[in-house]
């Protein structure tokens, strides 16, 4: 089958973006789909783009909810998305799916739109709920990161001589209190947004100091082996979260722009008790990373298998 994919993330300066993109690729090769076109991860999805969705002429379309279809009366992008996909789709009679999306707090005339899709695959329960109440079917699916297990070696680093990691936050001023409270605990720290994170990769390469942060921060395997070589994580992020989860690191977060952390500790964990407040940090005293528990263990595990095993759901909706 021949795919179109919007709101391709590959090149967007972020590990969490980078490992959710070649997850999403290694899943299309896998299940045998041609991606024939593909747009960068943008605020609006242009004439321009659709002019070129047009003459590559798919059999799919895929949009890629990248955690953001929500809050669409302050973010025009998303009604834009959501009315041009689905008129390109019954023009041309072909299915057009939503992945990897959170959904929230929509017009009317959005949620009339989503029921035009073939399939709504969600990523945290919280819209799936939301999605039912306006009588639109979704399938949960946890964070495409979180969709293949991490294929690292063994740390060989002795436990005793890890020291913690702390994250950035996309709130800046959280981000701010993170990075003091790491250099006060003298900890290892990572920008999961080195640049800003809507510059594309391509676009900047050709500057050797950008090629060098990028290699060095944006690598996805780099961000996993700091953080398995860790004694516990400190994170601000989403994709902190879920990189603790697949390695099964000891870690605590605090709360981002949206419901997405709590939401994704909830459905993982089972509870919010490894949710702190950025006050905690603020203090400067140390922040105990308590170690996992044998039932939060058993429930991380039990979300990283299911994440795992939905992608056949996801390849059967392909298929139609």
């Amino acid at each position: 089958m021949r795919v179109a994919l919007i709101n391709d993330t590959s090149n967007v300066a972020h590990p969490g973006s980078a490992l959710v993109s070649r997850n999403i690729f290694r899943f299309l090769r896998e299940s045998g789909h041609e991606l024939i076109f593909s747009s960068d991860y943008s605020l609006y999805f242009s004439d321009r783009m659709l002019h070129q969705l047009e003459k590559s002429k798919p059999d799919l379309v895929l949009i890629h909810g990248e955690g953001g279809l929500h809050s669409s009366a302050s973010r025009p992008w998303v009604s834009r998305l959501l009315q041009v996909i689905p008129d390109y789709s019954d023009k041309h009679c072909i299915p057009c799916i939503v992945f990897n999306a959170i959904i929230d707090n929509l017009g009317e005339k959005e949620l009339r739109n989503l029921k035009r899709f073939s399939s709504i695959f969600v990523r945290d329960k919280v819209s799936q709920r939301y999605l039912a109440v306006n009588d639109i079917d979704s399938e949960f699916m946890p964070d495409f990161s979180v969709a293949y297990a991490a294929e690292l070696p063994a740390s060989t680093i002795p436990f005793k001589s890890r020291t913690q990691v702390v994250t950035d936050s996309v709130v800046s001023d959280y981000t701010k209190i993170l990075k003091a409270y790491s250099n006060n605990q003298k900890s290892k720290f990572i920008y999961f947004s080195p640049i800003n994170h809507r510059l594309h990769l391509a676009k900047l390469d050709r500057f050797k100091t950008v090629r060098i942060i990028t290699s060095k921060f944006v690598d996805p395997d780099n961000t996993l082996r700091i953080m398995q070589n860790s004694e516990g994580c400190i994170t601000g992020r989403f994709h902190g979260l879920m990189f603790c989860l697949l390695l099964k690191v000891p870690f605590v977060c605090i709360g981002s722009n949206t419901r997405k952390v709590e939401s994704a500790l909830s459905e993982s964990v089972g509870d919010l008790s490894r949710l702190i407040s950025v006050e905690e940090i603020f203090d400067g005293h140390p922040v105990t990373v308590p170690s996992l528990t044998e039932r939060e263990y058993a429930n991380i595990q039990a979300y990283l298998t299911f994440a795992q095993s939905s992608l056949g759901r996801l390849r059967t909706a392909f298929s139609g």
